[in-house]
This record gives structure tokens, sequence and C-alpha cells, in this order.
């Protein structure tokens, strides 16, 4: 909700933004923690570093920036069922019946938060820009979930966090520096509160969320994580509804709702394989 406020108040960047939120989350844990550097698989840390946290960021940042907050998050929500999607097609599940429909489902929804009117009608609701931001965000959320697990397991969710930030962060300076050497604050704003907005999306949006988040995945699945992460669109509707006033049609809401159902089927189906392998 910061990041919104961030880029509807002051126009700031997204690049500029994740080239700040980065470096400076990825050096607070380093002072706190002092990890050591990873050494081994450094290879698919790099990539890790760059395509899934810099990458997902970056564009879901950017779908907020083109639409709004809930819209943003309930694209990046759709990566549980892309998981579902890639595991299916590595052979690595099944492709049994509930599978396929969580899937369709959630195809489904993201077509009625785009594209669904109050009438019904199919009429682009989201720019081309949020939906391509949206579904890359999505795909590359799917991905770092992914290609965390064998480096959790490898390092701990304290150096996966910190380096992966900081190694991604090499690629997001650079890159965002451009944009932000140009920025201007607006006519009448004032630095203070861009400050402190700036700060709590990089210690409570950064530092705290993905240190969480990775520390959760050490445990538990992918999907599981998914659960914990389902409040999350439901949170940014309600925020954006009551402080920036953001309201989606019924239509977009029923596509959130065929997301989230899309996700029930998944966690679901996990919690009967679960209890079948141990009967």
């Amino acid at each position: 909700m910061a990041s919104q406020f961030i880029f509807q108040t002051y126009s700031f960047p997204p690049l500029a933004l994740v080239a700040i939120r980065m470096p400076v989350a990825g050096l607070i844990l380093y002072a706190i923690f002092r990890p050591a550097r990873p050494k081994a698989r450094f290879s698919a840390f790099i990539l890790f570093s760059v395509v899934g946290l810099w990458v997902v960021q970056y564009t879901y940042l950017l779908t907020i920036a083109s639409s709004n907050a809930a819209t943003g998050t309930l694209f990046q929500f759709l990566s549980l069922p892309m998981i579902a999607a890639f595991e299916i097609l590595a052979s690595k599940a099944r492709a049994t019946p509930a599978l396929v429909v969580a899937v369709a489902i959630a195809t489904l929804g993201t077509a009625e938060l785009v594209a669904g009117t109050s009438t019904g009608a199919l009429a682009l609701l989201v720019s081309p820009l949020a939906i391509a931001a949206g579904l890359i965000s999505a795909a590359t959320a799917a991905y770092y979930i992914i290609a965390s697990k064998p480096l959790l397991k490898a390092y701990g969710s304290v150096t996966v966090t910190a380096w992966g930030l900081m190694v991604g962060s090499l690629v997001a300076t650079p890159v965002g520096l451009v944009p932000l050497s140009r920025y201007a604050l607006p006519v009448g704003s004032g630095y203070g509160e861009l400050l402190l907005l700036l700060s709590l999306v990089v210690v409570l949006g950064t530092v705290l969320s993905f240190l969480l988040y990775f520390k959760g995945l050490e445990t538990i699945s992918p999907t599981e994580a998914g659960i914990a992460a389902a409040m999350e669109p439901i949170t940014a509707a309600v925020v954006s509804f009551l402080v920036l006033h953001v309201i989606l049609t019924p239509f977009q809401y029923l596509g959130a709702a065929l997301i989230f159902a899309s996700v029930a089927i998944i966690i679901m189906k996990g919690r009967l394989q679960a209890e079948t392998s141990l009967s």
C-alpha cells in the first residue's frame, strides 16, 4: 500500500524504488546477521537473485504503478496455480482433474480481473502494461519459490535473503539510478513523508516480508506457503478501498474469488494427499 501511495502521490519511478529497497534491505540484514557469502551453487544463486528477486519486485511494483495495489497483489497470487501447472508439465505431479480445474479457474479469474465490467461484457479494465507486468510478476514469483527451496536447504533463510537482495541489487542499482537521477519531487511535496514511506517499504515490505517468507519455506512446502499468503490479496483490496478509495467492479471481485478458489482446490488436494500417505 505504501508503494501505491508513493507512485500516486510522488510519481516515484518503480525502477528507482527497487534500486533503493534491494541494496538497503540486503545491507540491513547483513549488518545484523553477518551471513557468510554463499559459495556452492553460486550460478544458481545469481540466477535466483536477478531473475527471481529483482524481476519479481520490479514487475510487481510496475503492476501497482500501472493499476493499483489490489490488482498487483492478485496478479502475483497466480504464482501458486503456475507452480501447479509447472509441476504437471515437468512431470513432478499428475495432471489430475483437480489440478486441471484449478489452473483453468485461475485463468478464468485472471480474465475477469483484467476485463470484467459491471455488465459482464469484456472490456479491458487494466492497461496492457499492467497485464504483462502482472503475469511476469506471477511467473517470476513462482520461479523464486521453486528455485529457493534447494538454496534454503543449503544456506538457510538469512543467507538467502540477505545475499539474494545484495546480489540482485548489483543489477537493480545501476538500472534504477537512471530514472532516480532524473526524478524531481512534485511541487508542494516534502521529503519527510516520502522518506518515511520508503523506510516502510524497505523494512516492512522487503526485510521482514522476504525474511519471514523464506524462513517459512525452510520448513513448509510452496503450497503451504500459499496458504499463509492467502490473506495478502484480501488485505490489499480492503486497504485499497479504505485508504486509497480503489473500487473494483463486481466481475473483478468475481475474478479474485476464482483465483482464491483455484488456490483452495490446490490446498485441499495437497491435504488429501498428505492424509492418504499417512493412512
